[in-house]
């Protein structure tokens, strides 16, 4: 019935039904943050759920800010693409731009922010289970959090490979040479030195869905910081704790409450919905949002002490301990059919910030010029999938066209500047003074007829919104005997979007009014006769 539901509200526009947990009874005293932080004293197993939001006030730039934003600053380059510079194929080419960028968020340039504090008092309160990070500014190592408490979904600067050998090398060693403007390669092969961040089409990494498995079942209480849960399967986690267990979301708006006809309604965040029992929206930055929590926590002299502290770990070498539970699984660029959970994880969508547009998917497809299966890029205008190189020689034959079209602007605009200065002459104002001659005279006639027109009209629209009043009542009737007879088929569907689009269009379109010349005419006609 569900399934039902969804199709025909996506088709009308309508957000299905919220029919799932209608018999829970609120396991908050109250919806709010004191409601949330009531509960929280008593929990032991919290997740942590964050976002680029979480990292705003550490000063970390975005990509797509003109002027400052990262993608500005590679613009000498000629990226095809933006994203080409977190593609495989574009990084064994050319590693010269990511690596540029990656001098910009290598770990230790930014500091912890308030939210980071938070967590950290968190897991020293014996409260903390994991924090799931779509970022990978590594903020949550800095401020002291242990490595095995952390899952960096999108993956981490901390652990890197040669892509061709896998052997694995040191913050340290990939970001001395980095830093020297030089690009690291493997001392045994020669290969590209990687860090471990996920490319477009790299599964996410295997430690994210194990834990994902183990953890959220067991989670007591779990937090969302500054993520607007639009990038799966990130945002799919909310669902995986159990039906008892509060969700708190901390963001500047609200996110994840909106149902869409592909994802289970147990997705949907409900502190908006009347049958809302356990989710809390707190309308705040993060770092407001924790400083409030740790007041009516009673912890502000302990988190005070932490803020107050040197960050713990300034050196890379405490932050990745030789203990195997720290240490990152090796990944391997190509795809392992390890589960159908890692499946359901190679695809992530793009968004602003820095860690979302590193996991987006982009699987490799035919090239429209050269015919190979290659990672692609869509050309925005003809929609078409070029390879790297040939979306290059795409682009420069429309820009090309585009000079073309530049120069003919420019030439026409001449002559009209010129035929600008030189319209003025004798014949000017006899001409217009016939125009307004000819206009008072035909206006009056013509406001008689329009008002005809109008009263006639007028008189028929009453009769055109009750016939369309009955189609719609009809369509109702019939999407009512779906749901009752639970016969939701493409064919049932196909009716119903048909009716549907044709009482819009009678809709959009009341009448059909036409002009017509009556011999003769009722004003005197004139006409301008232009020369060729």
């Amino acid at each position: 019935m569900n399934n039902c539901t969804n199709l025909i509200g996506a088709m009308f526009g309508m957000a299905p039904d919220e029919t799932d947990d209608t018999d829970e009874s609120p396991v908050l005293k109250s919806f709010d943050l004191r409601g949330a932080v009531e509960y929280i004293e008593n929990c032991s197993n919290i997740i942590i759920m964050s976002g680029a939001g979480m990292s705003t006030s550490a000063g970390i730039p975005d990509f797509r800010t003109p002027g400052t934003g990262l993608y500005s600053r590679l613009e000498k380059y000629n990226l095809p693409d933006p994203h080409a510079i977190f593609t495989l194929d574009f990084f064994r080419e050319n590693p010269k731009p990511f690596f540029l960028l990656a001098k910009e968020l290598y770990p230790n340039n930014f500091k912890p922010t308030a939210a980071h504090h938070f967590i950290q008092l968190l897991n020293e309160k014996g409260k903390l289970l994991r924090v799931f990070t779509q970022n990978i500014d590594s903020l949550e190592r800095v401020v002291g959090i242990p490595p095995e408490k952390i899952v960096e979904a999108h993956g981490t600067f901390f652990t890197n490979h040669c892509l061709d050998c896998q052997k694995e090398y040191s913050l340290d060693y990939v970001k001395e040479i980095i830093f020297n403007d030089e690009i690291p390669h493997c001392d045994e092969c020669s290969g590209i030195i990687k860090p471990d961040i996920v490319f477009f089409g790299e599964n996410l990494p295997k430690r994210y869905g194990e834990c994902v498995s183990t953890d959220f079942p067991q989670c007591d209480f779990l937090i969302i910081m500054g993520t607007s849960l639009q990038v799966a399967p990130f945002n799919t986690l909310i669902s995986r704790v159990n039906k008892k267990c509060p969700r708190l979301l901390i963001n500047m708006e609200p996110a994840g409450n909106t149902a869409v006809a592909w994802e289970p309604l147990t997705n949907v965040l409900k502190f908006d919905s009347e049958k809302n029992y356990r989710d809390v929206f707190h309308k705040s930055s993060c770092d407001d949002g924790v400083v409030e929590m740790t007041k009516l926590l009673g912890w502000q002299n302990d988190f005070e002490k932490l803020l107050g502290k040197k960050t713990v770990s300034q050196s890379s070498k405490t932050l990745l301990p030789n203990n195997p539970i720290a240490t990152p699984t090796i990944r391997s660029s190509v795809t392992t059919n390890n589960s159908k959970s890692t499946k359901a994880q190679t695809t992530v969508t793009g968004a602003s910030s820095v860690s979302n547009c590193m996991a987006m998917a982009n699987s490799k497809t035919q090239c429209f010029t050269c015919d190979k299966e290659k990672i692609t890029y869509p050309c925005k205008g003809c929609l078409k999938e070029f390879c790297l190189t040939h979306l290059t020689e795409h682009q420069q034959i429309l820009n090309d066209e585009l000079n073309h079209i530049t120069n003919e602007y420019n030439e026409f605009k001449q002559r009209i500047d010129e035929q600008k200065q030189n319209r003025q002459n004798p014949q000017k104002d006899l001409l217009l003074k016939q125009i307004d001659q000819w206009e008072r005279n035909s206006i009056e006639i013509i406001q008689q007829k329009a008002e005809e027109c109008r009263k006639i009209a007028m008189g028929h629209l009453p009769t055109f919104f009750s016939n369309i009043e009955k189609k719609f009542n009809n369509l109702n009737e019939q999407i009512k005997q779906i749901h009752s007879e639970n016969e939701c088929n493409e064919i049932n569907l196909n009716y119903l979007r048909s009716q549907f689009i044709e009482i819009k269009q009678e809709l959009n379109n009341p009448l059909k009014v036409s002009i017509k010349e009556d011999p003769p005419s009722f004003i005197n006609e004139i006409s301008i006769i232009l020369s060729k």
